[in-house]
């Protein structure tokens, strides 16, 4: 059977402005790439899209194959070709031995499945909008990752208001599934993500009751770990600069997921590394002013998306980069250490405050 669309909305218009950047020069093997990416000026209105599949193979990362093995290419964008054509070799194997779930199900899955930032953006944002757009609530959410991080999936669910369906997790076990909802169109990964993340965000903010009407203010520095790479080499001289200027430090991974929220929503300033932990910071107030302390050779428009979308004030400090422990065991490159030029960070800390 082919794939029937039930249910369409449009994900409306939105502009964009190159962000403030300082501090290093971008890297030349991104250059062009970022400041091409930063001036596109906005996106005009999209459509979303929840497709219905029958009797479909789910694969790990949320990879879709239909009953004929051919694949659902809007589950297949980020996937590889060598992954795909895979699947597609194997793919009677798999169908044969798979698991089987008799039920309809909304897919909460695709790469970057176990990283904070997809997660709560991209594959919770979408599952939101295709739990409003599906009016029948007689299906399950379903998600295929590990059962800590399954943990973080419902927690989101259920502070959004999805708590009136089932949340399944089918791990990394091909499943073979009676119907399945795919939603299309609300986020694309490095590309696009969908204004109505307002809405989604705001929908979790309701969800945790006094949160919307708290007044307290606090300013952060969102610090990371050893382990977590990307560290500031200066650390404890930023710390201390920052705390001079009234800035708390916060590890976010030692807080539970809603007091991560909490600290974000009543931020009237963030400074922090680039990376996954300031996704939270699609809950704060407009106007909340934001410095990314971001490698040259980082190529990233993510954040700049959530900031314009939720009507924040954005920069950017480009920092220079170190070799670190981290970096030599990956050899990634964004796994280098950064060293934060306190002139720099104090012109951003004094001129904030005007």
């Amino acid at each position: 059977m082919a794939d029937r669309m039930v249910a369409t909305k449009v994900s409306p218009k939105f502009s964009i402005s190159p962000p403030i950047v300082q501090g290093e020069s971008l890297g030349k093997n991104i250059s062009d790439r970022q400041i091409s990416a930063w001036n596109i000026g906005g996106w005009a209105d999209r459509e979303i899209r929840v497709l219905e599949i029958e009797n479909a193979l789910i694969l790990h990362n949320g990879l879709v194959l239909r009953s004929d093995g051919t694949i659902v290419p809007e589950s297949a964008r980020n996937f590889s070709n060598d992954t795909i054509e895979k699947a597609c070799s194997e793919f009677s194997a798999l169908y044969a031995s798979a698991n089987r779930l008799d039920k309809a199900t909304l897919l909460c899955s695709r790469p970057g499945g176990i990283c904070y930032g997809h997660i709560l953006v991209e594959i919770m944002g979408s599952a939101w909008v295709g739990h409003q757009m599906v009016a029948d609530k007689s299906w399950a959410l379903l998600a295929g990752t590990r059962p800590g991080i399954f943990e973080l999936y419902r927690q989101i669910a259920n502070y959004s208001g999805m708590n009136d369906v089932e949340f399944l997790n089918i791990g990394t076990s091909p499943t073979v599934v009676s119907k399945v909802y795919i939603v299309d169109g609300f986020a694309i990964t490095g590309e696009y993500v969908s204004p109505l993340l307002k809405e989604f965000s705001q929908s979790i903010i309701d969800g945790m009751g006094d949160l919307a009407e708290s007044e307290k203010t606090r300013k952060l520095f969102v610090a990371r770990k050893p382990q977590d790479g990307r560290n500031i080499n200066n650390h404890e001289e930023v710390q201390s600069f920052l705390a001079s200027q009234g800035y708390e430090t916060i590890y976010p991974e030692d807080l539970d997921w809603n007091e991560q929220v909490r600290c974000f929503r009543e931020a009237t300033h963030i400074v922090g590394v680039m990376g996954s932990a300031l996704s939270t910071t699609m809950f704060c107030k407009p106007g909340t002013r934001l410095l990314l302390l971001t490698p040259p050779e980082m190529l990233d428009t993510f954040f700049w998306r959530i900031a314009a979308i939720c009507r924040l004030n954005y920069q950017e400090l480009r920092v220079k980069t170190l070799d670190s422990v981290r970096s030599k065991e990956t050899g990634r490159p964004l796994d280098k250490d950064v060293y934060v030029d306190l002139e720099l960070l104090s012109d951003w800390i004094f001129s904030s405050q005007a």
